[in-house]
């Protein structure tokens, strides 16, 4: 049957095949046609055409056991479709409004300044201590406004305009540090000394991550979510919890605690997972299982902890550092994982990025 396939135009992608009449062979190899530009895969009882486009991931060619073929069974089921685009309802406000991803902007942009006042009244109510109410404005803001890029609509400028919300922010922290401009309350809000200086320092390298991820990775990538969940829930939430309860220093940093460690990396792994099961749900980019993601995310949140607790935040702030890594480790680890999801013997990386939109 092999040798007229070949005559045929077929080529075989993993090796040669032999079967006999009325028998199958549980055989993973990937037949496609050279002529007419159609894709064959041979399936343990039929023989299945297949669009090109709609081609499963290589896979292993050595004769798989009893668990590697349920593997390949569940991989044959159809797949999930990935959204290319923004919510239905979404697109149709779009379509409806013209200018809907600028008011979506401007909606943004006020919600922002808003919720940076809110924090500034509790402060000055007595509410909320200074450093508190600094360290819960670090902790929110960055997660809210990821939670607004599921407003935008598809077009292909709707992510820069998203990202001109934290650029013009970017700019009033320009103003207010250099003195251009007097905002008191903004100073109180997000320094820790009440120095105006300090807003060009850790504040703006947080809102030019913030930008930064919305520009290139958007939300069908779930490395942006990471970036944003570590930088954010971990990074933040390691600083209450140290100052409260981290009596145990890190034997290689005295200023970092066990405690503040432990909840940067539990903290962001459940602000990283929210975020994937909100987008996988939502359909942007592919669900995969969570106890196979938890191992890739515990890679990334592990890197983020180990940088923020070395003692390099004097040259190297941790708002440029931890986002830095979270982002660089997750281009690393998804790939991985979306390779193991679909059993994959040796990540193909072309297709795993392209699935993943890394490409």
């Amino acid at each position: 049957m092999s040798t007229m396939m070949l005559s045929r135009g077929l080529s075989v992608s993993c090796g040669p095949l032999r079967a006999r009449a009325g028998s199958s062979l549980p055989c993973c190899s990937l037949l496609t046609l050279s002529h007419d530009k159609r894709h064959v895969q041979l399936a343990r009882s039929s023989l299945t055409v297949q669009p090109l486009g709609l081609r499963q991931p290589p896979q292993s060619c050595n004769t798989a056991p009893r668990q590697q073929q349920q593997r390949l069974q569940q991989q044959q089921q159809p797949r999930q479709q990935v959204r290319a685009s923004a919510l239905p309802f979404v697109n149709a406000a779009a379509q409806a409004i013209p200018q809907w991803d600028l008011l979506c902007g401007v909606a943004a942009a006020v919600c922002s300044i808003a919720w940076v006042k809110i924090f500034d009244r509790l402060k000055r109510a007595g509410v909320l201590e200074q450093k508190l109410s600094r360290k819960l404005v670090h902790i929110t803001t960055g997660p809210i406004f990821v939670l607004t890029w599921l407003f935008f609509s598809d077009a292909p400028y709707a992510r820069f305009i998203a990202a001109a919300v934290p650029c013009l922010n970017g700019i009033r922290l320009l103003a207010v540090g250099s003195g251009l401009i007097s905002n008191p309350g903004l100073v109180n809000s997000m320094s820790r000394s009440g120095d105006k200086a300090e807003l060009l320092r850790g504040p703006l390298y947080y809102i030019a991550v913030l930008a930064a991820v919305t520009v290139l990775f958007w939300r069908d990538n779930p490395a942006g979510a990471i970036t944003v969940s570590m930088m954010c829930g971990g990074d933040g939430l390691a600083d209450i919890v140290g100052r409260r309860f981290g009596t145990g220093k890190l034997p290689w940093n005295s200023n970092k605690s066990w405690a503040g460690s432990a909840a940067m990396f539990f903290a962001g792994m459940a602000m990283a997972c929210g975020y994937f099961w909100l987008f996988c749900s939502l359909g942007y980019f592919e669900c995969f299982p969570l106890q196979l993601v938890l191992p890739y995310l515990a890679v990334v949140c592990g890197a983020c902890t180990l940088v923020e607790s070395l003692p390099v935040n004097s040259w190297f702030d941790d708002n440029l550092s931890v986002p830095l890594v979270a982002a660089g480790v997750s281009m690393l680890v998804l790939p991985l994982a979306a390779a193991a999801a679909h059993g994959c013997s040796l990540p193909q990386q072309q297709h795993v990025l392209q699935m993943l939109h890394i490409s």
